[in-house]
C-alpha cells in the first residue's frame, strides 16, 4: 500500500512542477511531456530531476514550443469567432469542437510517447496512429481531461496537482497500447 501512496504522491508533486513550468503558456506542452517522461521512467520526483527532464524535452527541437501553442491559438480564435457570430458559426463551432476533441488526446498521447532522442515528427506520426487505432483509449483521455477541467473549475487549487494525474493517465494508456501493438514505433 505504501508503494501505491508513494506513486500517487509522485504524481501530485510532478503535477505541481508541471503547473509551475506551464505558467508561460508556450512551455506547457514541454512541461507536460517532462511529467510523462518522469512518471514513465520512474525518475525520482524532485525539482532538480524535473528541470533536467524538461531540459531534455526542450533539446528535442523547437516544435515542442511552437506547434502546441499555435494549435491552442487557432482553437481559441475559432471559439472567439463563433462567439462573435461570424457567418457559418454553427458549422465552425462543430469543426472547432471536433478539432479540440481530437487535439487533446493526440497531445496527451504524443507527450506520453516521446522519448529522449526522438524527433517530434516521428512522435506525432505514432501518436496519430494511436489516436486512430485506440479510439476507446483516446476517448478515456478526453474524458479525463474534461473531468480535470471540471475539478479545477470547482476547486481551483487542484489545478496545481491535476497535470500529474493526467500525465500518469496518458503514460498508462501509452503503455497499455504498446502491449497491444498498433502504432508501436520504437
Amino acid at each position: 500500500m505504501s508503494d501505491r501512496f508513494a506513486r500517487f504522491s509522485e504524481c501530485l508533486l510532478v503535477g505541481m512542477f508541471t503547473a509551475l513550468f506551464s505558467l508561460p503558456v508556450v512551455s506547457a506542452f514541454a512541461a507536460f511531456t517532462a511529467a510523462c517522461t518522469m512518471l514513465r521512467e520512474e525518475r525520482p520526483a524532485g525539482p532538480g530531476t524535473y528541470v533536467r527532464c524538461l531540459a531534455e524535452v526542450l533539446r528535442s527541437g523547437p516544435l515542442v514550443l511552437i506547434v502546441p501553442p499555435l494549435v491552442l491559438l487557432v482553437l481559441v480564435a475559432d471559439a472567439v469567432a463563433v462567439g462573435s457570430g461570424v457567418p457559418g458559426a454553427p458549422v465552425l463551432a462543430t469543426i472547432t469542437v471536433l478539432a479540440g476533441a481530437a487535439a487533446v488526446p493526440f497531445g496527451l498521447r504524443a507527450a506520453a510517447r516521446w522519448r529522449p532522442g526522438r524527433r517530434w515528427p516521428q512522435v506525432a506520426r505514432a501518436a496519430a496512429t494511436d489516436l486512430l487505432h485506440g479510439v476507446r483509449e483516446s476517448l478515456l483521455l478526453l474524458l479525463a481531461t474534461v473531468m480535470a477541467i471540471v475539478v479545477a473549475v470547482a476547486v481551483p487549487i487542484t489545478a496545481l496537482l491535476l497535470p500529474g494525474l493526467l500525465a500518469f493517465g496518458a503514460v498508462a494508456v501509452d503503455l497499455a497500447g504498446r502491449d497491444r501493438g498498433p502504432g508501436m514505433v520504437t
